[in-house]
């Protein structure tokens, strides 16, 4: 049963972790209903508050930063969820000063190994995923708007932030494919969508290296490469809007649901910075 995987992980892996990152496990109950061959089982757990609702774009950073350092912290004790979402984060708010995660519903979770191979820190373009090397962590990242996107979809084409940052270079990449269209409108139409972006990640622009004002030693000539609207994107999912906003970078591999040598990380494993996520995220802000 679901249930007692789930205990076997409390009682385990995650023992360590009980009343920090996931909440007092305090046992498995079974029993049979009276006249009806059927098992019953329950599990007792601690209770830290209602678990979280909405999208996890709707928090601020400090609180995205410590929902991710609670799950880099279960996947360095050897467990993958599997099922990660809103609905099963617990907000610790019993103490105004000091917020709280917990992470709750094991019952999808598997034993791990986490391979992952760098650091998570706030606001920093996203890596590769296969650079990256754990998928789970890599959505929430993502996902959680905790990075900044690397990539555009425009007018059904996935192109790299770094490939294109005025209007008229943006327009280049898919002028080829869009010959009866004039010039003038593909160019109108990028740069809307950097706007857009710039508007959206200006707070970052301290942290990150990218022309946030527009400007840019571009000369806005065609640039030699050029993605293939019917082959994959770099993630493995086919980019087919043609509306020009601005996506969310690599798409998620399994849900939704700036590569740095790991220095420093929790346990023996890189993850979180010592310096967390969520001091990084509050000195940003």
């Amino acid at each position: 049963m679901p249930l007692e995987v789930e205990a076997e992980l409390y009682n385990t892996r995650l023992k360590d972790l009980q009343g920090t990152d996931v909440p007092r496990f305090f046992g498995l109950f079974t029993g049979i209903i009276e006249g009806f061959p059927i098992r019953i089982a329950c599990i007792l757990l601690e209770y830290c508050g209602p678990t979280m609702g909405g999208y996890f774009k709707d928090y601020d950073i400090p609180t995205r930063g410590k929902i991710i350092e609670a799950l880099v912290h279960i996947h360095n004790a050897g467990v993958q969820h599997n099922d990660f979402d809103t609905y099963h984060v617990i907000l610790d708010q019993s103490d105004s000063r000091d917020l709280k995660v917990r992470i709750v519903d094991f019952g999808h979770a598997d034993k791990h190994t986490c391979r992952r191979k760098m650091e998570i820190r706030p606001y920093e373009f996203a890596p590769w995923q296969g650079d990256f090397s754990c998928s789970e962590l890599y959505d929430l990242a993502y996902c959680t708007d905790f990075w900044t996107p690397t990539w555009f979809s425009f007018m059904g084409f996935t192109v790299s932030v770094f490939e294109a940052y005025d209007a008229k270079s943006l327009a280049a990449f898919v002028a080829p494919y869009f010959t009866l269209w004039p010039r003038k409108v593909l160019e109108e139409k990028a740069e809307e969508l950097l706007q857009r972006f710039r508007d959206k990640y200006r707070d970052r622009a301290e942290l990150l290296d990218y022309p946030f004002d527009g400007n840019t030693d571009s000369d806005g000539s065609d640039s030699d490469w050029v993605s293939d609207p019917d082959s994959e994107s770099p993630e493995g999912k086919s980019e087919s809007e043609e509306s020009g906003e601005v996506e969310s970078g690599e798409t998620a591999s399994e849900s939704c649901s700036a590569d740095d040598d790991a220095s420093s990380s929790l346990g023996d494993k890189p993850g979180i910075t010592e310096e967390s996520a969520v001091a990084k995220a509050q000195i940003a802000e």
